[in-house]
């Protein structure tokens, strides 16, 4: 895994290119403290790959995101990943012939990260998406919770997250990231 140092680094260079690309960011809410472990946070996923930038930034605490697998395909992305402690998940839809064997070993690692302390973040719609509006919930991140609250003798928490954007495809907008209450 990458060193703590250099992950920092890489938030701090993050933050600041948001604050240029957004007018104005607005962090509201029960926002985690740097102590903050053994939590799942679950976002809305309207911006691509704005969205995680934003919760991970705007948290105190270091979060680990789950991501499509085909991200790491992409040059200089997978560094990018791999530096954010990022979770490959290969969904149906990107690879039809995957076996629940492969769902499970991503679930094992999760609920060992979270049983750990670590946090994960997660976009449980499962794509990002255009709609006004939530499209359906998938299930997996309350599976990941119940997993990892069955096997750690740590309480592991969850926790909303949304983003809210006055004009998310415009260069200098607005953006709310609104953490809601820490939920057992």
């Amino acid at each position: 895994p990458m060193a703590a140092p250099v992950r920092d680094l890489l938030r701090s260079l993050f933050r600041r290119i948001i604050r240029i690309y957004f007018r104005d960011i607005v962090v509201s809410g029960n926002i985690p403290g740097r102590e903050t472990g053994a939590r799942l946070f679950a976002a809305n996923h309207v911006n691509g790959l704005v969205d995680p930038i934003l919760v991970l930034t705007n948290a105190q605490c270091a979060i680990s995101p789950i991501a499509k697998s085909t991200l790491w395909s992409i040059p200089g992305l997978r560094w990018l990943l791999d530096a954010a402690h990022a979770v490959p998940i290969v969904r149906r839809k990107d690879a039809p012939e995957k076996n629940a064997e492969e769902n499970d070993r991503i679930f094992q690692k999760i609920s060992t990260h979270l049983g750990s302390g670590g946090n994960i973040l997660i976009f449980p719609e499962g794509t990002s998406h255009n709609e006004p509006h939530l499209v359906p919930l998938r299930t997996g991140a309350a599976r990941m919770l119940s997993k990892a609250q069955a096997e750690s003798s740590r309480a592991i928490t969850f926790q909303a997250v949304g983003l809210e954007f006055d004009a998310r495809s415009t260069f200098r907008s607005n953006v709310l990231v609104l953490f809601g209450p820490v939920r057992s």
